[in-house]
């Protein structure tokens, strides 16, 4: 089977669903044949450790029908980010490609958002909402398979735009930092590197500025209960673009939680993977229904850390994708959860398991080759169940 991606940019232009394509493609290139790109935007650096081949698409549907050719595509993946692909979140030309695609290739959409609500997009919002709904209703509907990150978009995938269950199915973000298994004197090290006290309890956000300011405004009620309380003593951002003043992040924030927060900005995937191992609790940005759609969740996941929301989760105790989940009622037990380094080790291993890179690829080619029962069957993943 030859698989072309299609999708906005690619690393290392600043963009989510870039890292999440080059991710993706790294780990499917040694389950099947060569994986090549088609790219909206010019890309840049090198790729070829990653593609066989890389071609820009300027948009002409006629262009898309040779690049397809040349790359020998099987299978068509669309990344799909509505406004990654046009001004309003509304891409016509690519419906009217994929719609004249002769011969017809078989088309995987993995959808990174669906439409908008007419709220999120002002004055003009009853109208914009409708025709991003339409278009990928339409997009969807000419899909043979389709893919997204959780169960919100898979639930509006198959009410709203009208596709059967059998063709959705949910395959979650990996994370873009590599992070290694617990080592408890690594970590004690690591910690008085940061000059982190033995007893703090540090809470962490990591993500882009946006998203750190959206972690900090979201979980506000419960994290100052928790500084109040003294369940927590200090918090770190990390991340973020390397142009962007760290401290942009603070910007509207409550002044209690500013005075706790101490922002470390951009820092490479190896120093952000220490953070993350050496922090005691960390803060997600969006609200349990929405959690599988964020890739620094899945970073905290792969950690092995408890997550503080603002809601309760659905049950005590609940974990997500291998994070142990913290609603407001167990603040007290914060510090007892948090120092359970044997516990984050068994979720770290979990998550490994189900929500590595290679562990999704896998995951993904199964389905493919479902699709496309003639292509050749790729080999599991050595550790990896198929």
């Amino acid at each position: 089977m030859r698989l072309t991606f299609l999708t906005p940019r690619l690393p290392p232009a600043v963009c989510g669903v870039g890292d999440h394509t080059a991710h993706m493609a790294a780990a499917m290139r040694e389950l099947t044949a060569p994986i090549t790109a088609i790219v909206l935007h010019p890309p840049r650096g090198r790729l070829e450790d990653t593609f066989h081949r890389v071609d820009q698409w300027t948009g002409r549907p006629e262009e898309l029908q040779s690049l397809l050719c040349e790359h020998e595509t099987d299978v068509l993946w669309v990344q799909y980010s509505a406004y990654g692909y046009g001004y309003q979140g509304l891409p016509q030309y690519l419906m009217r490609a994929l719609e004249s695609m002769q011969p017809r290739r078989k088309i995987a959409v993995y959808f990174h958002e669906t439409h908008c609500a007419p709220r999120q997009l002002g004055w003009k919002g009853a109208i914009l909402s409708a025709l991003q709904k339409r278009l990928a209703k339409s997009l969807a509907q000419l899909a043979d398979v389709i893919f997204t990150s959780n169960e919100l978009y898979r639930q509006t995938i198959e009410h709203d735009y009208k596709v059967s269950t059998n063709r959705i199915h949910c395959l979650p973000l990996g994370s873009n930092i590599p992070v290694p298994m617990i080592i408890d004197r690594q970590r004690q090290q690591w910690r008085k590197e940061l000059d982190w006290e033995d007893d703090d309890c540090v809470a962490v956000v990591f993500g882009s500025m946006g998203g750190q300011r959206k972690a900090l405004q979201h979980s506000r009620e419960t994290l100052l209960d928790a500084l109040r309380a003294g369940n927590v003593h200090r918090i770190f951002a990390v991340g973020g673009e390397n142009s962007v003043c760290g401290n942009d992040v603070l910007d509207g924030i409550n002044p209690e939680i500013a005075r706790a927060t101490t922002v470390m900005g951009y820092r490479s995937p190896e120093s952000v993977a220490k953070v993350l191992i050496c922090a005691d609790v960390a803060l997600a940005s969006y609200p349990y229904a929405r959690l599988g759609k964020s890739g620094a969740f899945m970073s905290y996941a792969m950690a092995g850390l408890p997550v503080l929301l603002s809601e309760e989760p659905p049950r005590a105790g609940a974990t997500f994708r291998g994070a142990r989940l913290i609603g407001p009622p167990e603040l007290p037990r914060l510090d007892a959860i948090a120092r359970d380094i044997e516990a984050r080790r068994q979720r770290q291993q979990q998550a490994i398991v189900d929500y590595s890179w290679p562990a999704l690829a896998q995951s993904a080619i199964d389905v493919l080759n479902e699709v496309c029962p003639s292509a050749e069957k790729a080999a599991p993943v050595v550790g990896v169940p198929a």
